[in-house]
């Protein structure tokens, strides 16, 4: 977890998947999530996003919902673009049904399907990483938030564009 934070503080972002995968062989919560923030710091994601990782499970999945359902609204959305935000509005409502539900790989589906096509390579090596973990059931809402703040910048601008 010093690695982790080291590699974080020196902006070595090839270090972003090494980091995610060897968080299978880290036991300790609180490594994990300083692994997972040191994550979200190469990758620069936003504040916010520490305060929801270090906070407990059950304001962590109030966090979540808040965001894919703010996601998922169509306020100040142009009338040209309302066809392509019902699918998005779907989509957010899916990704939302399935965390509750635990179903993390199915949650992480949705999302991959909101970024479609020519995403980042940093946010497309963050969404095969949680593709596979989250099939293996190496995976949870501390991960799931960290796939979240990957995907919500680059909607917003997609959606925005």
């Amino acid at each position: 977890a010093h690695l982790a934070v080291a590699l974080a503080f020196v902006q070595e972002t090839d270090a972003v998947l090494p980091l995610l995968y060897a968080m299978n062989k880290v036991q300790s919560p609180i490594a994990r999530r300083q692994i997972l923030h040191s994550v979200g710091a190469l990758l620069g994601i936003s504040e916010e996003y520490y305060p929801l990782l270090a906070d407990d499970q059950y304001a962590r999945d109030e966090a979540i919902e808040r965001i894919l359902k703010e996601m998922g609204r169509a306020e100040g959305v142009p009338v040209t673009q309302k066809f392509r935000h019902v699918r998005f509005g779907y989509l957010t409502q899916r990704a939302l049904e399935s965390y509750t539900e635990s179903a993390y790989s199915d949650a992480i589906q949705a999302l991959v399907k909101l970024v479609g096509r020519n995403p980042s390579i940093e946010l497309a090596r963050v969404i095969s990483w949680a593709e596979g973990q989250s099939k293996l059931g190496h995976f949870g809402s501390e991960e799931f938030l960290l796939v979240l703040f990957c995907v919500r910048p680059f909607l917003l601008d997609k959606f925005a564009s």
